[in-house]
């Protein structure tokens, strides 16, 4: 029973991340990511900020601190998984910068295919008892987040009006198999839901709070661009993150939920105080 509902849980983490990239594919421009790229100085502190700080930041943070080392896995894959499609969503309610933060979501999508497992690959061989598949994972992500969203940014090139019929099904079946996924996590995991430290859901709350303030910081002057940049920043994406968990670190699955499920809540309240 156990190892049919991983079976489950995997190929469904699989699948949402698939239909989660074919819908943002139909959503990009290039006219959004060309934008996005020309604030070149603003994308490079986002880049800073994703791919480099809030890694470091995490890690340090959790050698400072003596969590379960199942905890402090799935908080550091977390962190090491940028790029939620869910950013531009915050932008927008936060009224923020949306074509750029479509750009960011693309650019940084594209690019933790790559630096999640070398990140993931450099903090564990830091000090924490876990081996990855480095180019295992990166096959998979070329494979279940890659080669969808190029194929839906090829269906919105070529056929435009395709689009307005598969946009709005596959958002929404994008979403209902995150929450499938959810449940099969809590379903497998429940009882070890209620064992979670408080010290690890605080270490949840400082690191999204400090993603926030890092994108808020390097953001600039205006405040759009500092919405955009602190969203951009706190949105980790927890179906990336659970698809490297479920296959190498299973046991952290549950910490990825509750990071997630949190995360989601911190980024909504901001950005319906924002939007006020």
């Amino acid at each position: 029973m156990e190892e049919t509902l991983n079976t489950a849980v995997s190929l469904a983490i699989q699948l949402t991340i698939i239909v989660t990239m074919w819908s943002m594919g139909l959503r990009v421009t290039a006219s959004q990511i060309f934008a996005a790229l020309s604030k070149s100085r603003l994308m490079a502190k986002a880049l800073l900020a994703n791919l480099i700080l809030v890694p470091f930041v995490a890690y340090f943070l959790l050698r400072l601190l003596d969590l379960p080392e199942t905890n402090a896995v799935g908080i550091l894959v977390m962190v090491a998984a940028p790029g939620a499609p869910l950013i531009p969503k915050y932008v927008e309610i936060a009224k923020g910068d949306l074509p750029f933060s479509v750009g960011l979501t693309f650019v940084l999508s594209v690019l933790s295919i790559f630096t999640a497992p070398l990140t993931i690959n450099l903090f564990l061989s830091g000090g924490y008892n876990f081996d990855i598949d480095v180019l295992g994972i990166v096959i998979t992500l070329v494979i279940v987040q890659l080669l969808p969203l190029l194929l839906g940014m090829g269906v919105k090139w070529q056929s435009p009006a395709l689009v307005d019929k598969l946009l709005r099904p596959s958002v929404l079946l994008a979403t209902l198999l995150l929450i499938l996924v959810i449940v099969l996590v809590l379903v497998r995991d429940l009882r070890s839901l209620g064992d979670l430290p408080l010290s690890t859901l605080v270490v949840m709350i400082i690191m999204t709070i400090t993603m926030l303030a890092l994108g808020w910081t390097l953001g600039g002057p205006d405040s759009i661009s500092r919405k955009s940049l602190a969203l951009g920043t706190s949105a980790q994406s927890s179906g990336l993150a659970l698809l490297i968990t479920i296959a190498n670190f299973p046991a952290s699955a549950l910490t990825i939920v509750a990071f997630g499920l949190l995360n989601i809540f911190i980024n909504v309240s901001i950005s319906v105080f924002w939007n006020r």
